[in-house]
């Protein structure tokens, strides 16, 4: 299968704050790249909704967190092999955030391509190698 996307995706677990319409509420995010974000949701919005975001990564501060406005591109229904949840397409992302995410998607790629950690899910190292 050739792959569509456009930027690199890494597996996370951070917790994202989010607020669509008049629904708020936090999430966990299952992937990130620097043009988006599939976060895991029980509410089902609709394709083209905006979305405002914020969230901090693992290893920055409190003082570097990330607000970026999205819009909905895909819902995905859970089945055996994803969870349900929503792909968002970053469409307003400060200088300073699309720098952080950038640096910290590099830095993860960099880990586990040289196979220093494996199975990296955002929040925490699981094995060391």
């Amino acid at each position: 299968m050739i792959e569509k996307r456009k930027f690199k995706r890494i597996p996370v677990g951070f917790q994202v704050k989010y607020t669509i319409g008049g629904v708020s509420g936090v999430a966990q995010a299952i992937d990130v790249s620097s043009g988006g974000i599939f976060i895991n949701i029980k509410e089902t919005p609709n394709v083209g909704d905006k979305v405002y975001l914020s969230f901090i990564l693992p290893g920055t501060t409190a003082r570097e967190q990330i607000k970026i406005i999205g819009e909905i591109t895909r819902i995905a229904k859970e089945d055996e092999e994803k969870k349900s949840g929503i792909g968002i397409l970053f469409v307003a992302v400060p200088s300073a955030a699309k720098k952080t995410l950038e640096e910290y998607i590099n830095f993860v790629d960099q880990l586990e391509s040289t196979g220093i950690i494996s199975n990296f899910k955002g929040n925490s190292i699981i094995k060391l190698e």
